[in-house]
């Protein structure tokens, strides 16, 4: 299931908040019925980036957003974290993959520069609370996270149990759709 591109905050012609939130648990409820029907041996969330819209990738971030910045993290952990509940219970393997995006990177302040490293990451860093929330609890005991593995890498790639390789990274690696085949 990719989590992708919510910019939990944004408000624009597809509505804010609210409508994000139906359109969410909407894909997570047929998620689950598509999980239930075909009982797979491992299920992978990823959240491949952009879970917040933040505010410094554009002037007109702070117009165009209906949270405030920790209010996006907030939304966008308990978003995670109800997708983690809602699978954890339908497949012994569950793993949680996050990699670094430019909405969710923390930026200097009054500069697009980043602060620090490119895993200096919002989104990262509701990864990091969701294993801290989960990671002591028996029933999910299953569930594993799954990040790049260095501070300056935003993209990875991880074996499944059948022996699949998958990649995943952020589309502003690639800087467009049709530049990604390049860029992988």
């Amino acid at each position: 299931l990719c989590l992708a591109d919510l910019q939990v905050g944004k408000q624009d012609e597809a509505g804010g908040i609210e409508t994000l939130k139906e359109r969410v648990m909407t894909s997570l409820h047929l998620a689950v019925e598509r999980v239930k029907r075909e009982q797979p041996s491992q299920v992978n969330l990823y959240d491949l980036g952009d879970g917040i819209e933040g505010f410094s990738n554009t002037g007109s971030q702070a117009q165009n957003n209906d949270l405030y910045l920790t209010m996006q993290i907030t939304t966008m952990r308990r978003l995670m974290a109800h997708a983690i509940r809602l699978m954890a219970p339908l497949t012994p393997n569950l793993n949680y993959v996050a990699v670094p995006s430019n909405h969710c990177q923390v930026r200097a302040p009054g500069s697009k520069d980043l602060a620090s490293t490119p895993n200096d990451d919002f989104g990262i860093e509701v990864s990091r609370q969701l294993q801290d929330i989960f990671e002591d609890r028996e029933q999910y005991a299953h569930l594993n996270f799954i990040r790049p593995g260095g501070e300056y890498e935003e993209a990875l790639t991880f074996t499944t149990l059948d022996g699949t390789k998958i990649g995943a990274v952020h589309g502003h690696q690639a800087k467009s759709p049709e530049g990604m085949d390049a860029w992988w």
